[in-house]
C-alpha cells in the first residue's frame, strides 16, 4: 500500500505525518488545515509521526465498543 503524507507547520515548528492509509492524512489536511498550514506532500522517511492503521485492530475495538452497552457518568 503506497505511503501518503501531510506537512503540518506552525511558525516556528513543523511535523510530517505519514500513513499506508489514506484516510488518515486526509482527516489530518482536514482537522489541521484551518489553523496551521497544512499541505500534502510525498511521504518523508524521517517523518516527525507516524500514523499506520491495523484493519484487524481497528474492527476488534469497534466490536469491543458495539458489544457493550454505553453508560454516562456525571
Amino acid at each position: 500500500m503506497p505511503r501518503t503524507a501531510v506537512r503540518i507547520a506552525t511558525a516556528a515548528q513543523a511535523a510530517t505525518v505519514t500513513s499506508n492509509s489514506p484516510v488518515v492524512t486526509d482527516w489530518a489536511l482536514r482537522y489541521f488545515g484551518p489553523w496551521w498550514n497544512a499541505t500534502s506532500i510525498a511521504p518523508d522517511a524521517d517523518a516527525a509521526v507516524v500514523a499506520d492503521v491495523n484493519a484487524d485492530r481497528v474492527a476488534e475495538i469497534a466490536q469491543r465498543v458495539a458489544d457493550h452497552s454505553h453508560e454516562e457518568a456525571v
